[in-house]
């Protein structure tokens, strides 16, 4: 089923797609990402262990410079810091339905504003946040090829640091970063 979402918005459009599936276990991807083949098996291990309240991914990128080494290794150190995933999110589907689903008011960081709400979640009933580790995604890198391997220091983290508020965030270039171009 493809679930066509008019939205400009992250968190809006993820949580459609949400409500159109009627699984018991939910899997959110980034647009521009692709599924490592064994994800599905390893989220549903995690799941029947009954230790996880769900989790994200580990990534690697489809290429490589310095730039985007620099950009993995920050984003890495982040998740690690943060206990946060990337990428692509899993729960069950009463998980996601008792922390609301994503943020609808976040313009950007909404993953990690879930992965914040699904973790302390779990806390309650004794299960752990947990990324996905033996099968990573493959991220798309069409945005470092438009904005230039380090675009994420300068022109859109800049951007994104300055928002005081992520529900406040430069609507024009969140925009232009993620809806206004083509591949």
């Amino acid at each position: 089923m493809v679930v066509v979402d008019e939205h400009r918005n992250i968190a809006a459009t993820r949580n459609a797609g949400v409500a159109a599936s009627t699984g018991d276990v939910i899997v959110t991807i980034d647009a521009d990402t692709i599924m490592h083949p064994d994800a599905l098996v390893e989220v549903d291990r995690l799941v029947d262990s009954g230790a996880y309240v769900g989790g994200g991914s580990l990534f690697v990128l489809e290429r490589n410079s310095l730039g985007l080494t620099v950009t993995r290794l920050i984003m890495g150190g982040v998740m690690t810091v943060t206990k946060a995933g990337a990428v692509m999110f899993w729960c069950r589907r009463d998980d996601f339905d008792a922390i609301g689903g994503f943020d609808e008011e976040l313009r950007i960081a909404e993953d990690l504003d879930f992965a914040r709400r699904l973790r302390l979640h779990g806390s309650v009933s004794n299960r752990r946040f947990r990324n996905v580790r033996s099968a990573p995604a493959t991220v798309c890198v069409r945005k470092w090829d438009r904005f230039g391997d380090w675009h994420y220091f300068s022109r859109f983290s800049a951007a994104a640091m300055r928002a005081r508020n992520p529900r406040e965030t430069d609507v024009g270039l969140i925009d232009e970063y993620f809806y206004d171009y083509s591949a």
